[in-house]
């Protein structure tokens, strides 16, 4: 049985030595190059993508959505503790070491039973230093397996933080050239309906004077009325895509009460499009915040698992 004890022992020492994250990135099968891409636009070289839209309102509200939206702050904050978290982690591979030192002064009664010798000091003072040194040998690895699953949370959070911000800027610059869009059909409508009320008063003096009948001119009144009728769906959209993207911004509810959005340049301007560069490889598929945090989340997983095999 001692036999047999010490066999098996020895097997529980090779398989711990052994321990850590198992965790292989997928192979993914993408093709060689871009398609379907479109034929005239302007390339987007730059992590400021929206800058080649060369609108100063979409630069302006992009830059205060960054700089105030809840979302992208929780985010900043998660990276900030995930680097905490690392730092404390990996400070636990390191030598601890801790130092106190204490000083005391006592004095004895010389009222006491015993009298005291002559020249004998009743005072006396005790001074004690301590220095301690202490470091954990990862023998099964786990502390390093501990340190690497902090790291990839670190790296994934970061991930996670760069998934926030593209999916603000684009939100943001979708919300704002709506809202463009609904100033021009405002604009058309309102345009449409005062050539609309021109015409409706000519048709109204020949009806009078019994030149069309009176079904021709109740019909052009009718189409006037569903024209007029338009304006307050288009407003009440307006409205609401004003709040929705005050909301990305960052801005209070009184702000978004009280204040108006800029609606920027001429809605009916052609809005240039946004083309991938020639030459770039399929594979930059891969360098995705969401899939990078996929990716890293697994690696947490797999260096924890090794963390609680090794304890």
């Amino acid at each position: 049985m001692r036999k047999f004890s010490i066999l098996g022992f020895a097997f529980l020492l090779a398989g711990c030595a052994g321990l850590k994250p198992d965790y292989a990135k997928p192979a993914a099968d993408l093709p060689a190059g871009w398609r379907d891409a479109p034929a005239d636009g302007v390339q987007a070289g730059d992590a400021r993508w929206w800058k080649v839209y060369a609108d100063p309102v979409l630069d302006r509200l992009v830059d205060e959505a960054l700089a105030h939206n809840a979302n992208v702050m929780l985010a900043v904050a998660r990276v900030d503790e995930a680097r905490a978290a690392l730092s404390a982690t990996a400070a636990d591979q390191r030598p601890q070491i801790n130092a106190s030192a204490s000083r005391s002064r006592t004095r004895i009664s010389q009222r006491g039973p015993t009298p005291l010798s002559p020249g004998f000091n009743p005072e006396s003072n005790d001074t004690r230093a301590a220095v301690g040194v202490s470091y954990e040998i990862d023998l099964w690895g786990r502390l390093r397996n501990a340190t690497q699953a902090a790291r990839a949370d670190l790296l994934a959070t970061e991930a996670a933080r760069e998934t926030v911000l593209i999916t603000l800027t684009s939100d943001v610059a979708q919300g704002y050239f709506a809202l463009r869009a609904l100033d021009g059909q405002l604009a058309a409508t309102r345009r449409s309906l005062a050539a609309r009320s021109e015409a409706l008063g000519m048709q109204k003096r020949r009806f009078e004077v019994g030149d069309i009948s009176e079904f021709d001119y109740r019909q052009l009144e009718a189409d006037v009325a569903a024209e007029r009728a338009l304006l307050p769906v288009l407003e009440l959209q307006r409205a609401q895509q004003e709040n929705v993207l005050a909301v990305l911004l960052g801005k209070s509810p009184r702000a978004i009460y009280e204040g108006a959005l800029e609606a920027g340049s001429d809605p009916e301007g052609k809005t240039v499009a946004i083309v991938v560069p020639a030459g770039l490889p399929s594979d930059l598929l891969l360098r995705r915040p969401d899939l990078v945090q996929a990716d890293q989340s697994f690696i947490v997983a797999s260096a924890r698992g090794s963390v609680v095999c090794a304890d």
